[in-house]
């Protein structure tokens, strides 16, 4: 009979040897729970932030142009107003944003 440490030792190395040097669980624990964590962030990205930026957008233009039909009066006057006001309203925004 061998020692009991020798059986030990045995029964590890069968066991090593057996379930495939334990690669399946290994893959498990380290690539499939990297890979699955992963796309759940991703998903969570995509559906919060990306589409609520995009259905924000969306609504803003509805908005936007709702409220500019009623503007419309046929006086070139007031259309240049309105495009130089927004042309001025752009050059701060820039102006701020890189200074």
């Amino acid at each position: 009979m061998l020692p009991v440490v020798t059986r030990q030792a045995w029964k590890a190395v069968q066991d090593l040897l057996a379930y495939d040097l334990y690669v399946q669980t290994i893959y498990k624990y380290t690539v499939v729970l990297i890979v699955g964590g992963g796309s759940k962030f991703l998903s969570w990205v995509d559906r919060y932030l990306v589409d609520g930026s995009v259905n924000f957008v969306g609504f803003a233009s509805i908005f936007s142009g709702e409220s500019l039909k009623y503007t419309v009066t046929g006086r070139l006057q007031q259309y240049v107003l309105t495009i130089m006001f927004g042309l001025i309203l752009i050059g701060f925004a820039a102006f701020y944003r890189w200074n």
